[in-house]
């Protein structure tokens, strides 16, 4: 991925600490990001912003189609 920037990198779980932190550097870094999460966030990043339930199957699943990577920082609460 490191050398393909401009790439897609799709984070599930990616509203939190880590996550946002995760998509700042790879979005520094030139990539593109999708962050999957079970509300939309009220401060945003230059990310793109995917409701899901993580539990079932639904249009969130489409983004996955042409990504470079999934990250999975998905927990439980």
């Amino acid at each position: 991925m490191a050398d393909n920037p401009g790439s897609t990198v799709v984070i599930a779980g990616g509203s939190g600490f880590l996550g946002s932190s995760l998509a700042r550097y790879l979005t520094a870094a030139g990539h593109s990001v999708i962050i999957l999460c079970r509300s939309l966030p009220k401060n945003r990043g230059p990310s793109r912003y995917v409701v899901w339930d993580a539990r079932c199957v639904g249009e969130w699943q489409s983004v996955l189609s042409g990504a470079a990577g999934v990250v999975n920082l998905v927990g439980r609460s």
